[in-house]
């Protein structure tokens, strides 16, 4: 089991991809807290999670809202004493009305709905667990980031998202500072 009594936070668990996260976790041997907008779908998923034999707790979280990000955080630590991973799946789908930069609204505003949630989102909750992570571990933890811009040259959310995630890694062997910068 290579996650053995590992504590996972899944952000925006649904009955898709969420929900397949979920199960494959634990059934690699983690507790999970699960965290939605809706509670009729991560209650539902984390009576699956318990039928494999694994804790699993569930949090309400709008991942726009800093203050639910801090909420979530504090009430995993409670419930299992730690968080040891964070998978960010809190997504807006594609633009409802998708249109070319040119064509959008002087304020953007088409676009902010998406990027509130797939980018800025998803920062908020990473920086809510990094800095658990950050106090828990205070042996020279290292944030560090990625960032891509697509191949046609302008960031996309997808490609923002992918680059907003965030790593806490261990100094190496012999002390230093980790450094990691990859795209792709």
């Amino acid at each position: 089991m290579l996650l053995r009594e590992q504590v996972i936070l899944l952000s925006g668990v649904g009955e898709g991809l969420g929900r397949d996260t979920a199960l494959l976790f634990a059934g690699e041997g983690a507790d999970l807290v699960l965290t939605a907008r809706k509670p009729d779908i991560i209650e539902q998923v984390a009576a699956e999670v318990r039928a494999l034999g694994r804790r699993c707790t569930t949090q309400l979280c709008d991942i726009e809202k800093p203050a639910d990000c801090e909420r979530t955080v504090v009430a995993a630590v409670a419930a299992h004493g730690r968080i040891d991973g964070l998978i960010n799946i809190a997504y807006r789908p594609a633009w409802p009305n998708l249109t070319p930069l040119l064509d959008t609204a002087a304020d953007l505003s088409d676009w902010r709905g998406c990027f509130d949630v797939n980018v800025w989102g998803t920062l908020q909750m990473t920086r809510s667990v990094a800095k658990h992570m950050a106090e828990r571990r205070s042996n020279g933890l290292t944030p560090t980031r990625r960032s891509c811009f697509s191949p046609v040259g302008g960031p996309t959310s997808s490609n923002a998202r992918y680059g907003s995630t965030i790593s806490i890694s261990p100094p190496p062997i012999g002390g230093g500072r980790v450094a990691r910068r990859s795209c792709g």
